[in-house]
C-alpha cells in the first residue's frame, strides 16, 4: 500500500459533516458530490493503493447508524472493485465506558509514521471488523 489514512468520526452529527471529514481526510477535489454514489466514485478512482482505517464511528450522532451501515455497504462495493484498496472499520469504545477491554486505538504516534494526520485521517482494509472482532 502506498497511501494509508487514519480517519477518525467522534464527534460527526449529520451527513454533511461525514462527507466533508472524508472529502479533506481522503484529499477528494472540490467537485465531490457529498452523496454515496460521489464516495464510491472517488474510491474507485483515487483508491488503488490505498489502506483506510476508520475510528470513532460510535462517537457519531446516533442518526447517523442507519446511514453508516449503508455507507459500510459503499466502502466494502468500491474496494471489491478495486485493487489495493483496504478499508478497516475499528470501532473504538466510548472512552466513557468500561464494558470491556481498552480495545481503542493507539495514538497516531504509535504507528509506524505512514499515517496521515491531515484532517481527519486515512483507513482501509478488505475485511470489515466490528469491537467485539467479528467479521462481516
Amino acid at each position: 500500500m502506498n497511501k494509508k489514512i487514519l480517519i477518525s468520526l467522534a464527534g460527526i452529527i449529520d451527513k454533511k459533516g461525514l462527507h466533508e471529514a472524508l472529502k479533506r481526510a481522503l484529499s477528494f477535489p472540490d467537485y465531490y458530490g457529498g452523496n454515496l454514489d460521489a464516495l464510491h466514485d472517488m474510491l474507485t478512482e483515487q483508491g488503488t493503493g490505498t489502506r483506510i482505517v476508520i475510528t470513532g464511528a460510535g462517537g457519531m450522532a446516533p442518526e447517523l447508524d442507519g446511514y453508516f451501515e449503508v455507507m459500510k455497504k459503499v466502502f466494502a462495493d468500491a474496494q471489491s472493485e478495486t485493487p489495493d484498496l483496504e478499508i478497516v472499520i475499528e470501532d473504538d469504545a466510548d472512552p466513557g465506558t468500561k464494558d470491556g477491554p481498552d480495545d481503542r486505538m493507539a495514538p497516531l504516534t504509535d504507528f509506524d509514521g505512514g499515517w496521515s494526520r491531515r484532517g481527519i485521517g486515512r483507513f482501509a482494509q478488505s475485511t470489515w471488523r466490528s469491537r467485539e472482532g467479528e467479521t462481516e
